[in-house]
């Protein structure tokens, strides 16, 4: 570098530029004057300058600076190179001249950098895990401070003076503003609704938590004793009137509600303890349908290629009537699909293990819907004198199909009542009586602090198709304690499987580019981001979600029965760079990402893993042009079955016009492609009842069958997919309907074609399946030709194993060097 101008002699002292906040000039150690002086704020730092004349500038750390906390450092040389950063406070004195302010670099891609963490080891957080994050570029007018230790609502919001909530820091920014949160946990009283043009972030690298419970610092008074059992019970007294259905301590790690067996959801499946059973004790009399409404005459509204799902069918009120709102699929008299029975629940269930219930109302039933496609959550409103036979209240709609015919039970727990206190780590909440419970193991302290989970939705972003809040962004925060909503009002999405809750710990409807990047979902109780009704544009990235209640990221839209051309639905939507796991901790069908009447998003270079369902579920067909591309799929399924790590299905068709322009219920293709399975479910790829124009190229499959295509639907295409040591095929193959395409495909140590029958015509007579090449034969064995010309497999190969188990191949289709 040039080497420094002359030291300039001495001037009058007293002359001094504004402060310029968020603004650093001093760094380095050459040339400081004194011994870097701590000073109560940036006026007196700039008073010390002015009274030694041989000072030029300085720069002043505030409080959160770590070592620098609150340090006034000043220079004596002219070699300032002005740049942004939050928490310093700079000046010129003593000399001429002015300072203009160098702007904040581009944003380019965020990028996302991985943990390395136990993962039940829940306060620890990495600072690695934001590497990447561009910073949030505001000027200082634009910029609000919010404190929740130091702050006060009453203050200015500058980073001398903050804020306390975040409410208060939301409605005094401008929009195009920031509001930076200062290291610290802030609780929310309410859901804090962003308008159009606001940043909410952490403040540099600080840890700041955003939480929906309170804190509660119990005084605890030992209750009981069970020496041999090893465990001893405390309760305290709580604030009248609070009411949770969660409970962490002070390393916000999840307690567990007493329940019979003893288990832990987050230990899923090993402890999951779904093991007693029992028999229905009769079948909710919901009544029939009241309506129901059926699109088949309108132009473009049937598609007879479908077969039983060629048209769209609804069914209001009746068994809908478990819903919000009234109407699904599964409520009319007679619904298509593999196993298909209108929908039906158990009125309560005679246990055929001993419970330990005494008899009355109060907690609630876990259970496993009869085929585990699925669970179920029951309040339990009554227990008979013998306490075997638990009658239900609400419950039954966090899975949209029923027992699938006769009602039917699945394997349960019961869960939230005092008389299962036994194991520690255990709580009770007595609401009548005001009273906390815990169990601690001999001789052991109850915890000294706890949170208890109060909202549902942290944030909100609430606009409508005509009028959509725009410009938002939820950055760099951990987010804690929303409160689980397994009891909150469900959905049907469409003509699949799935119920869902239409909310999340961050709730989009009525949106134009919110990104909701670098964020830590740690325990929240129900879904992590949720996006309702029209969403364009927004960015889902860069975020970790892990031991929550039911979904990751969920896309739900809405329509005029058939007709979808309106266009109220997440579409251009990317979720990307996420590690979404551990997942559906209260209901069984969820997964990282569902979509349902929504299309034309980008799901690309995510991690998904452990999940107790499919990992992502496409409910519907609804538009097409979905692309799911780089992600990695592992450890599925753990608590259901009948299914696989990416799930669709297309039973209820909608009419848009994406396809080509013109209203329609065909379907673009969704693309599904280089993607990696490790997956012990039954299928990687399951295109189930009805799933039309699912493009899958290029993906990688360990360990299990392919794909699985059956109950109608057509148009499916899987060209060069590499499956090592997995069935190429599955159930129902694909070579019933000829406007399937199965080519190229690289099957490696298991796998046997298809089929060899005769095929004239592929696409018109016949699927189109060819040279497909299984790697089966023994080392240095020749290529041998399995189907001759003419026929399905026509042109496929059996070629030997290669001696890398198929490495090569897979990074070659997953386009690895």
């Amino acid at each position: 570098p040039p080497a420094p101008p002359p030291p300039r002699p001495p001037v009058p002292a007293g002359t001094c530029s504004a402060l310029m906040d968020g603004m650093s000039l001093v760094y380095g150690d050459t040339k400081p004057v004194g011994d870097y002086p701590t000073t109560p704020d940036a006026a007196s730092c700039e008073a010390l300058c002015k009274a030694n004349h041989t000072c030029t500038y300085g720069t002043w750390h505030d409080s959160h600076q770590g070592a620098y906390a609150n340090r006034c450092l000043m220079r004596t040389d002219n070699q300032y190179v002005p740049h942004r950063q939050d928490g310093h406070t700079s000046f010129l004195c003593n000399m001429t001249g002015t300072i203009s302010r160098i702007p904040d670099p581009v944003p380019g891609t965020i990028g996302w950098a991985p943990e390395t963490r136990n993962l039940h080891d829940q306060p620890r957080r990495h600072r690695g895990w934001r590497a990447g994050v561009s910073k949030v570029s505001a000027t200082d007018s634009a910029v609000v401070y919010v404190d929740a230790t130091k702050g006060s609502d009453g203050n200015a919001g500058t980073i001398n003076a903050p804020l306390k909530t975040v409410g208060a820091g939301v409605s005094k920014a401008a929009s195009g503003g920031t509001v930076y949160l200062r290291a610290g946990t802030f609780y929310l009283s309410s859901t804090v609704n962003v308008p159009s043009g606001i940043t909410i972030s952490a403040y540099q690298d600080e840890e700041v938590v955003v939480s929906g419970g309170v804190e509660l610092t119990p005084s605890w008074t030992k209750e009981s004793s069970n020496a041999s059992a090893g465990y001893d019970i405390y309760s305290a007294s709580v604030p009248q009137g609070l009411s949770f259905l969660e409970l962490f301590n002070g390393t916000n790690a999840r307690l567990v509600p007493a329940r019979n067996p003893n288990g832990n959801s987050e230990q899923a499946p090993d402890e999951s303890n779904y093991h007693f059973s029992g028999k229905e004790t009769s079948c909710k009399d919901f009544g029939p349908a009241t309506a129901v409404i059926v699109n088949n005459t309108c132009a473009g509204c049937v598609d007879n290629s479908k077969g039983q799902f060629s048209y769209y069918s609804m069914g209001i009120g009746g068994p809908a009537n478990n819903f919000v709102p009234a109407m699904s699929y599964w409520a009319q008299p007679h619904p298509h699909g593999g196993g298909a029975n209108t929908y039906d629940i158990p009125n309560g269930v005679a246990s055929s293990n001993p419970t330990m219930l005494s008899p009355g109302g109060g907690g609630y039933v876990f259970m496993m819907q009869t085929h585990h496609w699925g669970s179920w959550v029951y309040e339990i409103a009554d227990v008979s004198a013998d306490g075997q036979t638990i009658t239900f209240g609400a419950g039954g709609f966090q899975e949209a199909r029923g027992g699938s015919g006769g009602c039917g039970t699945g394997s349960f727990y019961l869960s939230h009542r005092k008389e299962f206190l036994d194991f520690p780590g255990e709580w009770y909440l007595d609401e009548s009586a005001a009273k906390l419970y815990t169990v601690v193991a001999t001789g052991d302290a109850p915890p000294a602090t706890v949170y208890a989970p109060q909202i549902e939705v942290l944030f909100q972003v609430d606009g409508t198709q005509e009028t959509p809040v725009k410009d938002v962004r939820i950055s760099s925060l951990t987010l804690r304690h929303a409160a689980p909503t397994y009891m909150a009002n469900y959905s049907v999405g469409s003509g699949g499987d799935y119920s869902v809750h239409r909310a999340g710990a961050i709730t989009l409807i009525g949106t134009e580019n919110v990104t909701i990047d670098h964020n830590l979902f740690d325990g929240v109780g129900g879904n992590g981001v949720w996006l309702h009704a029209y969403n364009r544009r927004a960015m889902i990235t860069g975020n970790e979600m892990r031991n929550i209640g039911e979904n990751g990221v969920g896309f739900t839209g809405e329509t005029v029965w058939v007709d979808g051309t309106g266009g109220n639905q997440p579409r251009f939507n990317t979720v990307s760079g996420n590690v979404i796991h551990h997942l559906g901790l209260y209901t069984k069908q969820a997964c990282a990402v569902f979509s349902a009447v929504s299309c034309q998003n980008l799901i690309e270079d995510n991690v998904f893993f452990h999940g107790p369902r499919a990992l992502f579920n496409m409910n519907d067909d609804f538009g097409g042009n979905t692309v799911i591309q780089r992600n990695l799929f592992f450890k599925s399924l753990l608590e259901t079955s009948d299914h696989g790590p990416y799930n669709s299905w297309d039973r209820l068709p909608y009419l848009t016009t994406v396809l080509n322009g013109t209203a329609t219920i065909d379907s673009a293709y969704n693309h599904l492609t280089g993607n990696l399975f490790f997956s012990g479910s039954p299928f990687s790829i399951d295109t189930d009842d009805g799933s039309d124009r699912v493009n899958c190229t290029s993906n990688v499959i360990v360990a299990q069958p392919l794909f699985k295509t059956d109950f109608s639907g057509h148009t499916k295409t899987f060209q060069n997919n590499v499956a090592l040591y997995g069935a190429c095929g599955g159930s129902e193959p694909g070579t019933r309907d000829v406007t399937n395409v199965f080519t190229g495909n690289q099957c490696v140590g298991e796998g046997t074609p298809l089929a060899c029958t005769p095929c004239t015509t592929p696409g018109v007579t016949c699927p189109l399946i060819a040279n497909n090449q299984y790697y089966t034969g023994s080392a240095g064995s020749p290529a041998k030709t399995l189907c001759p010309t003419g026929q399905l497999e026509g042109g496929s190969q059996q070629l030997a194993e290669p001696a890398d188990g198929g490495i090569a191949l897979a990074r070659k289709a997953l386009g690895m060097p």
